[in-house]
């Protein structure tokens, strides 16, 4: 797989993401889809003590055993009671509330940085990411510590996530001689808005990591017939899978990618990620898999050539979808349903069904 130099480190074009990893799927398939991944040339995986409160470096530190793979971490969101900063999420594990809160003080990354490592069973993290800015810490007193972890051997490249631009420039500054070398954000067909976060990392030198590339599953075709999703799936009152919105979608990549994926013979979220590779200033994609096929199919999409017209027609597409932020007709839709199945339920009740 091709690959992309930025900072101090060389990585592939497409990363392997670990968002959903370590949750109830079966822990068989999820090492089967991460060792198919870095076979198909995945040889950099993205993860954070954050997802699924550590289960997933757990889950990595017992799949990537003997494989040559590149580990990208992150800091600056803790859970345990000493954790100070602004609430990122409040959930339960096993009837226990759970408050994560951002919290990058020197202290607090030296104890993610060194928990992580202890969950993956490495020495070191060949790139440590700031997840978010935590506006109680200077980013300065962040960086700083992340360079005494480099020079001890912990960290190796530095980098960050979620970042303004003013932030990132700080966070540059903060490091002197030693390169950002990474800036993740979030960018795609249906988050357009990260196209200023990849020109401010241009203009400073430091190289782009898109995460959500396929926004949640929303850009790889038929999202309007995955609308209604279970009722635990927090997709389901997200904008994109409300279902006119998703209906708009579906026809969007109808009209603009369809025709592109059946003439390379290649799959629509390959040519939505291919789409994404084209683009000015990006660097590499961070992209999660369900499935070894899924894996081998994402790192293929790398080596799509996509022609001057095909990213004008994808581009134009997109450009003029409007999708409609209210969440109302999803609620609507819910209360509708719930006051048909009791009309139903006192119908055959009362014999008339």
């Amino acid at each position: 797989m091709q690959t992309r130099t930025l900072g101090e480190l060389t990585l592939p074009r497409i990363v392997l993401g670990t968002m959903a990893y370590g949750s109830n799927r079966s822990r068989a398939q999820q090492t089967d889809t991460i060792h198919a991944a870095i076979d198909a040339g995945m040889s950099a995986v993205d993860t954070a003590p954050l997802y699924h409160f550590g289960q997933t470096e757990e889950l990595l530190g017992h799949a990537l055993r003997g494989r040559d793979v590149q580990v990208l971490g992150k800091v600056g969101i803790r859970w345990d009671a000493d954790a100070r900063g602004e609430v990122m999420l409040r959930t339960q594990i096993a009837g226990r509330p759970i408050v994560a809160r951002k919290d990058a003080r020197p202290q607090a990354v030296r104890r993610d940085v060194e928990e992580s490592l202890t969950r993956l069973g490495r020495e070191r993290l060949d790139l440590c990411q700031l997840h978010h800015r935590d506006v109680h810490t200077p980013i300065a007193e962040t960086m700083g510590e992340l360079l005494r972890l480099r020079d001890e051997g912990k960290v190796g490249a530095i980098g960050a996530s979620n970042l303004c631009p003013a932030g990132l420039r700080e966070a540059k500054e903060a490091l002197g001689d030693v390169p950002l070398s990474t800036h993740q954000l979030e960018y795609s067909l249906l988050a357009p808005h990260g196209r200023r976060d990849v020109d401010a990392a241009v203009s400073l030198g430091v190289g782009t990591l898109l995460y959500s590339p396929l926004h949640r599953g929303a850009l790889v075709g038929g999202a309007s017939s995955r609308a209604r999703f279970d009722r635990r799936d927090p997709r389901r009152q997200r904008t994109p899978f409300l279902h006119a919105n998703a209906r708009r979608i579906d026809a969007a990549l109808e009209h603009g990618v369809v025709p592109i994926a059946s003439r390379t013979g290649h799959s629509v979220a390959q040519v939505v990620l291919a789409w994404l590779l084209h683009q000015p200033g990006v660097d590499a994609l961070v992209v999660g898999a369900s499935a070894p096929a899924h894996a081998e199919a994402n790192a293929g999409a790398a080596r799509l050539v996509l022609e001057a017209d095909d990213l004008r027609r994808i581009t134009w597409t997109f450009a003029g979808l409007a999708l409609d932020p209210d969440a109302a007709p999803r609620r609507r839709e819910i209360l509708e349903a719930q006051a048909r199945r009791v009309a139903g339920a006192l119908l055959r009740r009362l014999g008339l069904r």
